[in-house]
């Protein structure tokens, strides 16, 4: 299963995603065994690097193969209209009668993992990741070392001391390595991390981060605490460690350095808190409600409201009875209640929030009538075209 719906890529944007339709697996082998239909170069920033391409036939929709000729594939789905695919000098992996799903690889000279063999075995032992550990291809060794944190194996703590250690292996394992080191072994996160957030090649300082965000205790999120915090350093290290800070949301540290973000002088960086704050979910609710009422900052308290009302906005009636509504009505109930707590008790549903707030509508005519125009644009048919902060969705 796929879980969570976003991903960090600091060249362009945040991006959310969710994935739609077959997800295609395939072994190393399977490359190995077809030459790529086309090779070429990547281009400046990587190109030490060279894509290999071997063509695939998708299904464009889901639904049942209706026919197969030398060209095409045509699939027919339960309802509408059929759909088909081209698969010219392509290897099939269907045939006339078999059920796909949109996006199922139905034709590719390499041979996609069948169903049937993506069901895990459970029988990860040690000695397998010992022997993925020594193995000669890089993702190899990648996903040995980062078996071995998830699975918190310690039994593979000095080879993967050694691996760590060595200055011709890959950084990218050499950093997976030390998240394992200060994950299972309790290894010093700062003095891991060190050498690579000195390093002048700035990938490795952006991966060191996303690598302290997968060490993912105490000491982790209180340097990227610091790292959010710290305006001289660069932004894509600031927006990398707000995307790890809201990842470890269970810690007080993270929720605190995100809430304080709103304060920074970048507007991209609070935008990233925005975002961080609105993945960590229901967990932060408590010192979104505090900054809420932070009368001393109006950029805190307009961060917290926005991200409030995104959650609610994305959530269903009931946790948002359970989890926000409470909280907001006793903003509301405050004698020092802020301007943006009013502002959010009126983007939440009416019907929801009259019950909460009780006899406090009939005795504060100010906020009554406050709340009363705000429900009444909720519930207008232009309200969606004043839509606030989003953090954009897989298109």
């Amino acid at each position: 299963m796929l879980v969570g719906d976003l991903s960090y890529w600091n060249e362009k944007e945040w991006v959310h995603w969710l994935p739609e339709g077959a997800v295609n697996y395939f072994g190393v082998d399977a490359f190995r065994n077809v030459p790529p239909d086309k090779t070429e170069r990547k281009g400046a920033e990587e190109g030490s690097e060279t894509i290999l391409t071997w063509r695939s036939c998708f299904a464009p929709i889901a639904g049942i193969v209706k026919s197969i000729s030398d060209s095409f594939i045509t699939i027919i789905p339960p309802a509408g209209q059929s759909k088909r695919a081209g698969r010219k000098n392509m290897r099939l992996h269907v045939q006339v009668g078999t059920v796909v799903q949109q996006n199922q690889i139905m034709a590719c000279n390499a041979d996609p993992l069948p169903n049937n063999n993506l069901a895990c075995r459970r029988n990860l032992t040690d000695q397998a990741i010992v022997e993925m550990l020594t193995a000669t291809q890089l993702p190899v060794r990648f996903s040995g070392v980062k078996l071995a944190r998830l699975n918190n194996t310690r039994a593979v703590e000095t080879a993967i001391r050694r691996i760590a250690a060595d200055a011709d292996e890959d950084i990218y394992v050499r950093l997976e390595a030390s998240a394992y080191l200060c994950a299972v072994h309790n290894d010093d996160v700062a003095g891991a991390f060190a050498e690579a957030m000195a390093a002048r090649d700035k990938p490795d300082q952006l991966e060191a981060v996303i690598a302290i965000g997968e060490v993912g205790n105490a000491e982790a999120a209180n340097i990227l605490a610091g790292i959010l915090g710290d305006a001289r350093r660069d932004y894509f290290l600031r927006s990398a460690a707000a995307y790890c800070l809201g990842r470890l949301g269970s810690f007080q540290v993270a929720r605190a350095a995100l809430v304080r973000a709103f304060e920074a002088q970048s507007h991209r960086v609070r935008e990233d808190a925005l975002a961080a704050l609105a993945d960590a979910g229901f967990g932060a609710i408590a010192d979104l409600l505090a900054g809420l009422a932070q009368s001393n900052s109006a950029d805190i308290q307009a961060g917290c409201a926005e991200v409030v009302r995104w959650l609610a906005y994305h959530s269903d009636p009931e946790s948002v009875a359970n989890h926000i509504v409470p909280g907001v009505a006793r903003a509301l109930q405050a004698s020092d209640r802020t301007a943006l707590s009013v502002w959010l008790g009126g983007q939440l549903p009416d019907d929801i929030m009259r019950p909460a707030l009780g006899a406090v509508l009939d005795s504060d005519a100010r906020l009554a009538y406050a709340l009363s125009v705000a429900w009444a644009f909720a519930q207008s048919w232009i309200a969606p075209l004043h839509d606030g902060f989003n953090p954009p969705m897989a298109i």
